[in-house]
């Protein structure tokens, strides 16, 4: 029997309502769910402990974020939270985006940070909000990237890689991370004051070791099936996850150059796509995949930049 049907037995009800708070049957919140993007391509060890991810001078709309982070006992101290996102103008900071602010170097920079949650599991930090951009032929909506870890030695591990999403934004409908059920709840208003956004994102850790502990297929979902590839980079090599293509069939993909020339057509038997760009000339490229399914030829096609 549950806890709003027990209470709901009369006199059992009174006896249930007169004991103290504190040992009163409380219901468990859901728990906070990975995205499905995983950490995405803009992820670096090392973030540098701060409450600041933008300084004053930081272009773009003033935002502060702040959380508890709960289990079922209640808030959680020591909880790490490493932060990542886009400027304002949806542009990482990072080494595969050099044409970025600070030649994409994030160990000088900003809008990356690691935060620990105090005695009573709270955390806060400022930023600004995170722009769009251009993820294959749709925007991503505005987000922030969150990798939480449970406290070393703590008896229920966890290593949680989600992304923060804000009401209201236009680009959620249709976006393959976003638009889940296990997204509302990581999707918050936000209210403005004194020209500052404010939002509060409550973070509930489940007991166990759960959730995404590794950099999977974010297109692995076998009902998905209408969406753009998406593009991992990590050095000089890409990553292209094409939405469910049917076991052996090959997918021809073709790479052209900044000038539309084509330079480089290959047929891949195996999933995701793998690129070495090492000896590719800086510059932006198109690469174009096709395939057949049971209803017909399929294709996808993304920007890919060096």
């Amino acid at each position: 029997m549950d806890r709003r049907k027990f209470i709901g037995t009369g006199s059992a009800a009174l006896a249930i309502l007169a004991l103290p708070k504190a040992l009163r049957a409380q219901p468990c919140p859901t728990s906070t769910t990975a995205d499905r993007y995983g950490y995405g391509p803009y992820y670096i060890d090392g973030a540098p402990t701060r409450a600041k991810l933008a300084g004053s001078t930081e272009p773009g709309k003033k935002m502060s974020i702040d959380g508890v982070v709960t289990n079922c006992s209640g808030p959680v101290k020591g909880v790490t939270l490493e932060v990542w996102q886009a400027t304002a103008a949806g542009c990482y900071i990072h080494p595969s985006q050099p044409e970025c602010p600070d030649g994409g170097n994030p160990q000088v920079s900003r809008l990356w940070a690691k935060l620990v949650t105090n005695e009573k599991g709270a955390f806060a930090f400022d930023t600004v909000q995170p722009g769009v951009y251009l993820n294959g032929a749709k925007y991503r909506p505005s987000h922030i990237h969150f990798r939480i870890r449970s406290p070393q030695g703590s008896a229920d591990p966890l290593d949680l890689v989600t992304q923060l999403y804000f009401e209201g934004d236009q680009y959620i409908a249709g976006d393959y991370g976003a638009d889940e059920p296990g997204a509302k709840p990581r999707t918050i208003a936000l209210k403005s004051a004194a020209g500052v956004l404010t939002g509060n994102f409550p973070v509930h850790i489940p007991g166990g070791t759960t959730a995404l502990g590794g950099r999977i297929d974010p297109l692995s979902d076998p009902a998905l099936d209408t969406f753009d590839a998406f593009v991992q980079r990590a050095g000089d090599r890409f990553r292209v996850f094409l939405p469910p293509v049917p076991a052996g069939q090959p997918v021809e993909a073709r790479l052209y150059d900044g000038n539309g020339v084509l330079f480089r057509r290959s047929l891949h038997t195996s999933l995701p796509l793998e690129f070495d760009a090492a000896l590719w000339p800086r510059g932006n490229y198109q690469a174009e995949f096709r395939w057949h399914t049971d209803k017909g030829p399929r294709s996808e096609a993304v920007s890919l930049r060096k």
